[in-house]
């Protein structure tokens, strides 16, 4: 199951409308745009994903997905398992 950080700290359980895997447009929805992988190493089975064009937006920091990652973030970040997306 994925979960979505927002920036206000709340984190949400999502799942694929298929059930299986996410499209581009629902990773994109939950991101709020363009989404980019974040290069992270600390949870190998997992796959973090944020608005590529955040900081340009001036999105709100993401202050619970910045100490999960130990780097600063923006926007909302989806974290998903490898075998959600294609």
């Amino acid at each position: 199951m994925a979960e979505l950080i927002s920036v206000g700290g709340e984190i949400t359980e999502v799942a694929p409308s298929n059930g299986k895997l996410f499209s581009m447009e629902e990773l994109q929805a939950h991101v709020g745009g363009y989404f980019q992988v974040v290069p992270q190493h600390l949870y190998p089975a997992r796959v973090f994903l944020c608005d590529e064009d955040g900081q340009q937006k001036k999105l709100e920091p993401n202050d619970a997905a910045s100490i999960q990652l130990m780097r600063p973030m923006v926007g909302n970040v989806l974290v998903i398992s490898h075998d959600e997306w294609d």
